[in-house]
């Protein structure tokens, strides 16, 4: 066991976050699953060693962090090999908005949108009742969400799930990953990735569920109706194709001008996102 550290250095998609809080969080490496740090704000290292030892460590430090029950938490999920890093403008927006954020790490390209769902589950039932919380996606996050609410509904139900935007998400699987599925892409995007291309090839269409709690669908465009993307059909994002993000019942369905890796950074896309949070019905 190591206490105390410097700011730890890239491999951050290479982690599953196990607790979480205001900044500070225990993680499992996903290489080697018995491999734990616990981290600071500023991702120092402030202890390297067992489960037990960080998540103990990390619940003395979770009693000192104000937790404000009463105000509506809202949890981000990353897309596939990205990092909660990449929510980060539109976490500081939602802040600003009042709500409380909480940003997931999960080892996207190491297993498969279940085993990301068990572990993000792991975290959240972690936390105390809330209020109400909703769920704030890009790309796979989506799927990975739409797991979580329903394959662990009870175990998230203290949280009270209120509301799920998901930004770009293979709704419909995606035809570049079915495409492009091979030893190499595997290698590079996991079994998420391939499932990706199942999913698109039917394989399990039935595998997961829809939400049961109101739902919104971002979908990138980036060239009104005719796609940039020679491997897809249709308009997409450059990763997604709009007809693919799009997923019946819907409250909310609306196209953004920005390509798939940024589209979550766009003030439309904010600007969605803030109006259908604020949303009562």
């Amino acid at each position: 066991m190591r206490r105390g550290g410097p700011p730890t250095l890239g491999g951050a998609q290479l982690w599953n976050d196990v607790r979480a809080w205001r900044g500070y969080r225990v993680q499992s490496f996903a290489p080697s699953p018995s491999q734990h740090r616990l981290l600071s704000p500023r991702d120092a290292a402030l202890l390297v060693g067992s489960r037990a030892a960080c998540v103990r460590a990390f619940d003395q430090i979770f009693e000192t962090l104000p937790h404000e029950p009463e105000r509506e938490l809202v949890v981000l999920l990353h897309g596939l090999g990205r990092t909660s890093r990449s929510l980060r403008t539109l976490r500081h927006r939602l802040s600003d908005a009042g709500y409380a954020t909480l940003a997931l790490d999960y080892a996207s390209t190491r297993g498969d949108v279940p085993q990301h769902a068990a572990h993000l589950a792991d975290a959240l039932a972690a936390l105390p009742p809330r209020t109400a919380t909703s769920f704030v996606t890009h790309s796979l996050g989506g799927i990975v969400a739409r797991t979580l609410l329903t394959e662990h509904a009870e175990r998230v139900a203290p949280l009270n799930p209120r509301r799920l935007f998901m930004i770009a998400p293979p709704s419909q699987g995606a035809r570049v990953a079915a495409r492009l599925d091979s030893a190499p892409f595997r290698a590079v995007f996991g079994p998420s990735g391939s499932r990706m291309a199942r999913v698109h090839a039917g394989h399990a269409p039935s595998a997961i569920a829809a939400p049961t709690i109101p739902f919104a669908v971002i979908a990138g465009t980036l060239r009104a109706g005719r796609g940039v993307n020679p491997l897809i059909d249709g308009d997409d994002d450059g990763v997604v194709a709009v007809d693919e993000a799009r997923l019946p019942g819907a409250a909310l369905f609306a196209l953004v001008r920005a390509p798939h890796t940024f589209i979550m950074d766009h003030p439309e896309t904010i600007a969605h996102c803030l109006a259908f949070l604020g949303r009562d019905d």
